[in-house]
């Protein structure tokens, strides 16, 4: 759950990964946030359960629709 916060965070702030980590992260590196950003894009396309936690996530608890 954490790994989507940081995707999720990343993908709808559009601040830099390093700009996170003193805001939301504190004690990740910037590098690690990018990291596992990229990870999840990557896994995105293959893995319908994570595309469905993402959606859902996006659609309840952040109040946006697509």
């Amino acid at each position: 759950m954490r790994a989507n916060a940081k995707y999720l965070a990343r993908e709808l702030s559009g601040i830099s990964c390093k700009d996170m980590r003193e805001f939301l992260f504190d004690g990740i590196s910037g590098a690690a946030i990018t990291k596992k950003y990229n990870e999840m894009n990557a896994e995105l396309p293959r893995n319908k359960k994570l595309r469905d936690e993402i959606a859902t996530l996006k659609k309840s608890n952040l109040r946006i629709k697509k």
